[in-house]
This record gives structure tokens, sequence and C-alpha cells, in this order.
């Protein structure tokens, strides 16, 4: 039975309609016995009743039996009264009917009654109660028969109901009734004759299996429901329709999931759009402030010697500058606010972002330690003491055994007393502006020459300890590798014209690859 809400009230009407037609049957009998499109009678008996002779008994009368489902295959669904089931063969009877219901559209239930029913009204009543309650109702009662009854009757659409009412034993009675839906068309009355021509050779033998198949195939023969494409492709079993509920169900739910993912990666994507744009919009204007300030970038007032590194250095960094500015201006130009920032374009603006701040850094670097007539306290101060920093790191990782029988580690060594000696020099020539004897141009020169050797050998060093799995001191890992991108790490002055050299040496060699 369907206990869903909305079947709830249905079967509490079902049952009070019921109980007034079971008490009003003797008024009502030859009413009921009409069709439920009040056609002509739905039912007709198979063999002459016989008066019977047996008391009554008051209690039969109120007794509501009907039959459970024994049997079901596809469209086709055998109800069988307990009292009557040692009667049927139920697998004999799918078998039979099996090929017949291939060739009909229609679905049919069969109920088989004994004798002694205590329907009156015989089997047109029985095949009322199978439609209107029991456990049959859920297949033949139409969803919205209280409202619609009038019009289309109370089965559902597609369904024919067949009841049968066995004879006695002494081969008395037997009744059979048809009704159907109001879709299914065909001559009732002839349905009724053929059925009762056709199963009464094998009730004539009580053989009521064969029975039931005659009057399946009787019934089929005379009406048919139109196709329902739909149940063509649909499971025939319950198990295969609870399959295919749950299936259904975790389809919708796999869809849901599709949709809601989808929906969150659209989401994503607009946000990392928006992110692109605002910093492509900032870029943009960046660029163009920038290379405004590298337009006016200059080396130093000095007579620097040609060979010196600050002059050497300081040319790379002019020659560089027009590129730079040409890269930026194409850069900046390629937004479109409108169409949106790409990411291909954004890269671009970073990295010509990179290369600007990387050269003005650079001019800023010899700018602060050569632009002034005296030298910048801090700015040598600094640098003196990174280079300090760097080679106590250096000191602690020779205090490993396995770094310290690499092939570099001698050379790191002089440099913990070579460059140790010079920097010492270089603070007392710093902190004693009296006692100079080296102009500023001269001392930069002697701590970038220091400082372009000790990186010369801790390269080799980190090739060598990379290629013996040694882990390198963390802070050396940082001065190689340099600033990373988008951070705020600052270097020394020297180690910042140093980075620059390298930066335009690359810019230089992947200019001419492209114009190549």
């Amino acid at each position: 039975m369907n206990l869903s809400p909305a079947g709830i009230p249905r079967r509490l009407l079902a049952s009070l309609l019921l109980t007034f037609l079971l008490f009003s049957s003797s008024f009502a009998a030859p009413a009921l016995a009409q069709g439920s499109d009040g056609e002509e009678q739905n039912f007709q008996p198979i063999y002459p009743s016989k008066p019977s002779t047996a008391p009554k008994d008051e209690k039969d009368e109120k007794d509501i039996v009907l039959p459970d489902i024994v049997a079901e295959d596809g469209d086709f669904h055998l109800a069988v009264i307990d009292s009557q089931q040692k009667k049927i063969d139920n697998q004999k009877v799918l078998d039979g009917v099996r090929e017949i219901m291939g060739q009909t559209n229609a679905k049919l239930v069969v109920g088989v009654d004994g004798p002694k029913n205590t329907w009156k009204g015989g089997a047109a009543q029985f095949i009322r109660g199978m439609t209107l309650f029991g456990p049959t109702s859920y297949l033949l009662l139409h969803d919205d028969w209280p409202d619609t009854s009038d019009k289309v009757g109370l089965i559902q659409d597609g369904w024919i109901v067949i009841g049968l009412v066995l004879p006695t034993d002494d081969g008395a009675g037997g009744e059979i009734a048809i009704d159907r839906a109001w879709n299914v068309r065909g001559d009732r009355k002839a349905a009724l004759e053929h059925s009762v021509e056709a199963l009464r050779p094998a009730m004539d033998q009580q053989n009521y299996t064969q029975a039931v198949i005659e009057a399946v195939r009787a019934t089929t023969e005379e009406l048919n429901a139109p196709k329902d494409y739909f149940s063509k492709i649909t499971p025939k079993t319950s198990e295969g329709k609870k399959i295919l509920a749950v299936s259904v169900l975790g389809g919708l739910l796999a869809l849901t999931a599709f949709i809601y993912s989808t929906s969150r990666i659209r989401a994503a994507r607009r946000t990392a759009e928006q992110r692109r744009q605002k910093r492509g919009l900032q870029l943009q204007e960046r660029l163009r402030s920038q290379s405004q300030k590298l337009a006016s970038a200059r080396l130093p007032e000095l007579q620097l010697p040609a060979d010196s590194l600050a002059a050497t250095r300081g040319a790379q960094f002019l020659a560089a500058v027009p590129s730079v500015i040409e890269e930026a201006r194409q850069a900046a130009d390629g937004v479109v606010e409108a169409a949106g920032v790409s990411a291909a374009q954004l890269e671009r603006l970073e990295q010509a972002s990179t290369a600007q701040d990387t050269l003005l850094d650079a001019f800023t670097a010899l700018d602060g330690l050569l632009g002034h007539d005296k030298p910048d306290h801090r700015r040598f101060s600094s640098t003196i003491s990174a280079h300090k920093e760097l080679l106590e790191s250096c000191a602690l990782f020779m205090d490993d055994a396995k770094a310290s029988a690499l092939p570099a580690a001698p050379q790191l060594r002089a440099h913990l007393v070579t460059d140790t000696n010079a920097l010492l020099e270089a603070r007392q020539w710093l902190n004693s502006p009296k006692f100079r004897t080296v102009e500023p141009a001269a001392m930069l020169q002697n701590l970038w020459q220091l400082r372009i050797s000790l990186n010369a050998t801790l390269q080799s060093l980190a090739e060598q300890a990379k290629a013996q799995d040694i882990k390198l001191p963390q802070e050396i890992t940082k001065y190689l590798n340099g600033p990373a991108t988008g951070t705020a790490q600052r270097l020394d002055d020297i180690a910042t014209l140093e980075h620059a050299a390298q930066w335009v040496q690359r810019w230089s060699t992947g200019r001419q690859k492209d114009r190549a």
C-alpha cells in the first residue's frame, strides 16, 4: 500500500466508500454491476448457480478479504485469495501470459477468489474492492480519483482488472468480471463472452491455472490500451523500479554536485579575473610612472676609472634603460580595461615592472654610495655588515665535517681570513674620516671585488654540496637566490648592484634571441 502523505487521505476515502458499498449493496448491487464508466454490465457467470443450503454466517458477511499479490512479471500482476492458492500454479501462470503480455500495451491485474466469497455483487464487487482497497489498489486506483472519477473513472490509465471467482467443488457458480481504465479501447461485453468461452474447457477439467491464462488471452484480444512509451523504458519488476529510483536519485545528486562545483569554479574564475583586472590596472599606472623615473636616471658625476666595476656596471645599466622603457610601454598599452586582463598579459606586466624596479634599485644604490662628496656612512656600513654576516654563516658551515671536506672548502677558509681583515680596514676607514687615504670609489671597488670573489666561491660550494646532498645554511641559500619575487626582502647595495648586473645580462641575451 502507498503510505505517502498524499496517499493516506485516498485510502481513508476508499475505506469509507467501501464500507458504504458493503452496507448498501443490497440496494445498489444492480448499479454496481455496471462498469466504472457506466457501460454494460462488467461481469458474467461461468456456470449456473445453485441455491445455497449452508446456514448463514453473520461473521462471514462482515469479513472483508482481498487477495495479496502472489506473482508478477512486468505489467502483469496475479493476486490470489489464500484459500484458493493451492488451485493455482503461479509460475505456470507467469510463463503462460508472458507472450500474451508482450503483444498488448495494457497492464493487467488478475484477482482470483473462492466460491464462498462474502462479496454481495459477486465478481463485479470483488474487482471494485481490489481497485479501491487492499494490496492491489496502489496499482489500480487513480491518484486523483476523488476529483476525476466522474470523468476518467477509478482505474489508472492503461490498466485492466480481471476478477475470477472459481466455482464450487461440484462445478456450480463461478463468475468473471472485467473493469478497465477510461483509455482502454474495445468491447467489454465481447471480452466477457470470449473469456467465458475460452476458460470453460479448462475449468471443466478443474485446471484453474489454464483458466486464468485463457481469461487473460481472451481479454487482451478484445481490449487494449494506447502504447505507453515511458513504460517501455522502465523496469518491469518492483526490484528494478527500486533500482531505477535509486539510480535517478543518484543521478540527481551527482547533477546537483556538478552544478554546485561548476558554480564554485565559475565564481573562482570570476574572482581571479577581477583580481587580475585590478592588479593589471595598478601595474599599468605604475609602469608609466616608473618609466618616467628611469628616463631621468643618471650615474654619479665622478671621474671613475674606465675599468672600474662602478663604471662598467653603470654603463650596462644605462644601455638597458631604453629597451626596458619600451617593453613597459608595450605591456601597458596592451591592457584595455573593458576587455579585461588575461593571465599572459598580467605576467608580462609583472615582468616589466620587475625589470624597472631592478634598474631603479641599481641606480639608487650607485647614487647612494658615490653620489655625494662624502661617503654615505649608513650605506657603506650596511654593505660591510652584510659581508661580515655572510662570512659568519660560512664559518659555521665549515664546522660541519662533510662541508669542510668539499673541494671549495679551502678557498672559503681563505676568504674567512682575507675578507675579515679587509672588512676591519674598511670599518676603520669609515669610522675615521680624518685619517682616510682612500677615496670612496676606490673603497667601493675593493669591497665589490671581495664580494664577487666570495660569490664565485659560494656558487662552487653550493653546486658541490648539492651533488653530495649536503644542505647549505638558510642565510647562504637566500643570498645566492636573491630576493624572492613579490617580497619586501632587501639586499645590501653591492648585492643589489650584482643582482642587477646579472639580470641585465639575462635581459640582453633574451632580447638578442627575440630579434634573431
